[in-house]
């Protein structure tokens, strides 16, 4: 996980740095780094190999909202959390779908769990499952797996545009998943966030660019 931190006060940001450190250690997430920037510019060179943002809204003569306008454009999954002296901003920020906004004077509280709720979410986010189809080892990353499927003796795992088999019981599987899955019947396990529709007793999956109706229970 690559974190970047862009505050024109040094002294708050190397205290917000270390709440991370601390934070990310008690939560268990082993490869990390947390880089400080006092200047936009430092960061953008480098944008697209970071996963969490932590940005202060005014710095100097940038606006951060303005500057999270830009990366937006060149880094779709990086995790914006705003944080300032003033509430005055709040809204404006919704245009870059921060997944917070945090006021200096309560980062020792509220703040710590924000950042707490956003290392989770990361953790979520980027969690792998581990398979064994025709004897290769895969590890699927969660949020792409968009369901799985007990079919005969054999789960199998629709990821991205691939299919895969694997010998699974699909209770033990579903005990490794993150949140956002859920079991609809004795056969079928689907991703929230693929649902793009329900109506009655069916769910309807965005799939590929295609609608498939899966059955929430069984006949």
């Amino acid at each position: 996980m690559k974190i970047a931190i862009i505050d024109d006060d040094s002294i708050f940001m190397d205290e917000v740095k270390d709440i991370i450190g601390e934070r990310i250690n008690k939560i268990g997430i082993n490869d990390f780094s947390i880089s400080t920037f006092s200047s936009p510019e430092q960061l953008l060179v480098d944008i697209h190999s970071f996963d969490l943002l932590i940005i202060d809204v005014e710095i100097n003569q940038y606006n951060g909202i303005s500057i999270c306008n830009q990366i937006r454009k060149f880094n779709t999954d990086i995790i914006i959390m705003f944080i300032s002296s003033y509430t005055t901003y709040v809204f404006n920020s919704f245009t870059v779908s921060p997944f917070s906004y945090i006021l200096k004077k309560d980062l020792n509280n509220k703040g710590i769990s924000e950042i707490d709720r956003c290392l989770q979410f990361y953790m979520n986010k980027n969690k792998t499952i581990k398979i064994s189809s025709f004897g290769i080892e895969y590890s699927l990353v969660q949020r792409d797996i968009k369901v799985i499927s007990k079919i005969s003796d054999k789960c199998v795992f629709y990821y991205n545009d691939k299919q895969f088999e694997a010998r699974m019981n699909l209770k033990d599987i579903l005990m490794d998943l993150s949140p956002f899955f859920v079991q609809i019947n004795k056969s079928d396990i689907i991703n929230l966030n693929f649902v793009s529709d329900i109506h009655k007793d069916e769910i309807t999956l965005n799939v590929s660019a295609k609608l498939y109706s899966v059955p929430k229970k069984d006949d």
